[in-house]
């Protein structure tokens, strides 16, 4: 999958080819930096809607201090990568509950970046689908007073169905072609 791959090329690119200001390896690195400061941001942002700032701010710091996170935060591995995506999957579809319908849309494009960035995102469709079946059977007890309507679910799941094979496709070149 590229999209990882692609930030750290991207980020090689600018920081040591344009700029010069680092070598090849740390020049690359620096895109998976930015992913990790992406999950930082979604951590805090998570954190703070659902709980409060405290929340918030102490969850990103925690996440900042652990030691595995800050190592994979600094190599070229794919885990931060979609992390940041799988964390960007969970916000925009908790989101997309009663807000704005920008967040039905983006989860399914996230859940296409998630599967261009690492081939294990797949799987994040099993945790949403339970989320999905939970509030489809709050919609029967609750009524309207659920916190999500059986539109807005079916919507998210045409979202997903329908935007992320595209993204997919899109985000990874190697497929384009017959190599």
């Amino acid at each position: 999958p590229g999209v990882a791959k692609s930030m750290m090329g991207l980020a090689y690119l600018v920081f040591n080819r344009i700029l010069g200001w680092y070598d090849k390896i740390d020049a690359a690195r620096i895109g998976i930096m930015l992913f990790a400061v992406w999950i930082v941001y979604m951590i805090f942002r998570m954190g703070w809607e659902i709980f409060g700032p405290r929340v918030g701010i102490f969850s990103a710091l925690a996440f900042i201090l652990l030691p595995r996170s800050f190592f994979h935060s600094h190599v070229g591995t794919l885990d931060i990568a979609v992390t940041a995506t799988y964390l960007s999957i969970i916000y925009y579809c908790w989101r997309s509950q009663r807000g704005h319908w920008i967040y039905v849309v983006l989860t399914g494009v996230m859940y296409g970046v998630a599967m261009a960035t690492k081939l294990n995102a797949p799987f994040a469709i099993l945790p949403m689908v339970l989320f999905w079946a939970y509030r489809w059977r709050q919609v029967t007890v609750f009524g309207e007073n659920a916190p999500m309507t059986r539109k807005r679910i079916v919507w998210l799941v045409l979202s997903v169905g329908t935007l992320s094979l595209p993204v997919f496709f899109i985000l990874w070149p190697w497929l384009w072609v017959d190599t």
